[in-house]
């Protein structure tokens, strides 16, 4: 190999030129068998693809839980950003070398369409969030593609599971540890779903009102604590409108989700459409109201703007927010998610709250009575059972005694 190329060894290593060479030189002697041996004994099967047991793995994941990268997983895709990356930034040109590695390249179309980009070039921020999103959305193919790419430890060592929220109404109201929450966007046709998503992303303002076809979800990152600088990664998602009323009806889709973003224009038809829409959602998943068109001026506003009063009151909404997308004026939306989505407490109005914690408290008191109902009948059964020990041991005594006096005399 040394000979064949000058490039070949470098501080007593074999480089990949000479890893090539090698391979070219054994198939050019006709041992082929050897190339088959290697790659078979790194994984790969007779289509020179991984084999399926390297990289399945089989999660018990409710809907309310979500499946994260950790700490391992991480410092690994650290290490490949900063392999490519040139002065702390990733040139969108070189994704497709990153996945050379896998069969079909980049598992992952529209790149550009999920991620903020700045100048074609993404910040590792956005890098993780994109790892992030994915893994939440497609566990198995993420983990695949992190074993192409080199992933060292078993695919268990890649990822963990948060806690489940809606399953325990305590969880409910506690702080959540996650690193990534997903927000689903509600909203009829024109109020501007997807373009809160490119305003998510950074992207330009497109006037233009088109349906929603399929489904679509993009991620940005806002840091939780500005002295720890600790991100928070929100996922947005966007669905086809033929497919929201068989989601409204679906518990377990609806419970995906950490937070229901409802959208209105301003109109009377938009807004009755979202509240058709808030009330269909369970009570336990927390929903805010956002106006997307708030820069919009138009006749008729204050009638409007009663209604909507009206409307929230009867809702019992305790969020709702201005925005304008047009404007790309969205931070103040994003402000109150990273304030809401890790305490979700905040979200709901005082009577759910109050709700919740009278049947809590319904359920200790209920948990308490039967403790000491069963505790009471064992104390009182452990009595009952040492009285009528002592009861045997005084007539046996008793029993003794007549025997001694009256001879025997049997009673």
């Amino acid at each position: 190999v040394e000979k064949s190329t000058e490039e070949a060894i470098h501080n007593g290593g074999i480089t990949y030129a000479g890893f090539e060479c090698h391979h070219r030189l054994f198939i050019e002697k006709a041992k082929v068998h050897s190339c088959w041996m290697l790659l078979k004994h790194c994984g790969y099967n007779d289509d020179l693809r991984l084999k399926p047991e390297l990289y399945a793995l089989d999660l018990e994941v409710s809907p309310d839980q979500a499946v994260e990268l950790s700490f391992a997983a991480i410092e690994f895709l650290r290490d490949i950003f900063n392999m490519f990356a040139d002065q702390g930034l990733l040139y969108f040109r070189d994704i497709d070398e990153i996945f050379a590695t896998m069969p079909d390249g980049c598992p992952w179309k529209n790149i550009e369409k999920r991620i903020p980009l700045n100048n074609n070039t993404i910040t590792f921020e956005s890098w993780i969030g994109l790892w992030a999103m994915q893994l939440m959305l497609d566990y198995k193919s993420t983990l695949e593609a992190m074993k192409y790419m080199g992933f060292e430890q078993p695919v268990e060592e890649a990822v963990t599971v948060s806690k489940r929220r809606y399953g325990n109404f305590n969880e409910l109201f506690k702080s959540s540890q996650k690193k990534i929450f997903r927000c689903y966007v509600f909203g009829s046709l024109g109020v501007g779903k997807s373009c809160l998503l490119d305003a998510m992303i950074e992207k330009d303002f497109s006037d233009k009102t088109r349906a929603n076809i399929a489904e679509r979800s993009v991620c940005n990152y806002r840091k939780l604590d500005k002295k720890t600088g600790l991100p928070i990664y929100i996922c947005m998602t966007e669905f086809p409108d033929f497919e929201i009323d068989d989601m409204l009806n679906n518990p377990e889709k609806l419970y995906c989700c950490d937070c229901a973003l409802v959208l209105y224009d301003g109109t009377k038809e938009s807004l009755l459409y979202a509240r058709e829409i808030v009330q269909n959602l369970p009570e336990e998943i927390p929903r805010i109201l956002v106006n997307s068109k708030s820069d919009n001026v138009f006749l008729g506003q204050q009638s409007v703007s009663q209604e909507l009063e009206e409307i929230t009151r009867s809702l019992n909404m305790m969020k709702h927010v201005r925005i304008s997308c047009k404007n790309k004026k969205i931070s103040h939306l994003l402000d109150v998610l990273t304030e809401v989505l890790p305490n979700p407490s905040k979200c709901y109005p005082p009577d759910v709250y109050r709700r919740v914690r009278m049947k809590t408290r319904n359920q200790m008191e209920r948990f308490t009575r039967f403790f000491f109902s069963v505790g009471g009948l064992l104390i009182f059964a452990y009595l009952s059972y040492a009285k009528l020990d002592k009861l045997t041991a005084y007539l046996q005594q008793l029993r003794t005694l007549f025997t001694s006096l009256l001879g025997g005399i049997k009673w």
